[in-house]
């Protein structure tokens, strides 16, 4: 008698679990934008608040600058990728320009950086970047520079019941090599605007090993070729991180708009140096709901082990009524 209340309690347990699970809604999302506007390098410290000259290709005695960009979308085992490689003196004047990178459904559509807040609304992963006009003059002496535009996303949206695990990532890169003439030994200022966003949300219904994660960097790196760094710019307002891994959830959204400058220093005639601009942006999110059968053997063992436990306080109290 007793071995069969055991098992009823038990199969009570595990059809328990089964239905607790059956009507969950678990969701996982991460995004992450990053846009830089007006990006442009004007002679000097700019520390009277207003910008000197534009520098042009005739402040350099040697000049090399080249734009890469590679953009990656996965999701459940399926991906997409593009990459390119541009001179600033190739006809498109550098211009990177992928196609967004995109697996699953509702996709965003080509050169949409519209932040989109949370929560997941279908399964997806998506990157996309772009990267348009000059930093400086390329005319030498031409009209003023407008600036250049690069603009990256990175997001994974996982609206599913089951297993999955999705990641997408941006990369986009742009490095000069460069020798300066006297017109420049005063140094330079970089200069932009900038709209940084992320988020991240991982619902409370979400098992492990769910997981969301989301960052944007960007860096400015100058050393001389082959030797010593000078100096560096990695402002804060452009370095987010956020992430929730299941048993823990919740949103978290970060970012703003603003306006930003960095001054390169001072720098020696006849001296080459080495301009490195990282910019990326990450996403990544995994939903997972355990299978059935896990759930019904999880709720198995709960049952012995409340049986088991209520045996071991009878026999405790057996073995005290005839000490008495």
């Amino acid at each position: 008698m007793k071995v069969k209340k055991v098992i009823l309690v038990s199969v009570v347990c595990g059809m328990t679990s089964l239905v607790a699970i059956g009507p969950a809604h678990a969701s996982a999302y991460a995004t992450s934008v990053l846009s830089l506007t007006k990006t442009k390098l004007t002679v000097g410290d700019g520390t009277s608040g207003v910008l000197g000259a534009d520098v042009a290709i005739g402040d350099f005695s040697a000049i090399i600058a080249t734009n890469t960009g590679a953009a990656t979308a996965t999701l459940n085992g399926s991906f997409s990728t593009d990459s390119s490689t541009q001179s600033i003196f190739d006809p498109s004047a550098g211009e990177i320009n992928l196609t967004n990178q995109w697996v699953g459904v509702d996709s965003l559509g080509d050169d949409n950086y519209v932040a989109i807040a949370p929560p997941a609304t279908s399964t997806y992963a998506n990157s996309d970047s772009d990267l348009s006009g000059s930093i400086i003059d390329l005319d030498n002496g031409g009209p003023a520079v407008a600036g250049s535009a690069a603009q990256t996303r990175a997001d994974v949206s996982m609206d599913t019941l089951g297993d999955g695990n999705s990641q997408s990532n941006l990369q986009l890169s742009s490095t000069s090599v460069f020798t300066v003439n006297s017109s420049l030994t005063a140094g330079f200022t970089l200069s932009f605007d900038y709209l940084a966003y992320l988020a991240v949300e991982l619902t409370n219904n979400e098992p492990i090993p769910g997981s969301v994660n989301a960052n944007l960097s960007w860096q400015a790196v100058l050393s001389v070729l082959n030797g010593p760094e000078v100096s560096s710019f990695n402002p804060a307002e452009l370095n987010l991180l956020g992430s929730f891994d299941a048993p823990f959830n919740g949103t978290f959204i970060d970012g703003g708009t603003g306006s930003l400058s960095w001054f390169s220093g001072i720098l020696t005639q006849g001296v080459t140096y080495k301009l490195v601009i990282q910019h990326d942006t990450n996403a990544a999110a995994r939903s997972a709901v355990p299978e059935p059968n896990a759930l019904f053997l999880l709720g198995l063992g709960f049952g012995l082990l409340a049986f088991f436990s209520q045996q071991r306080e009878r026999k405790v109290v057996d073995i005290s009524s005839l000490s008495a």
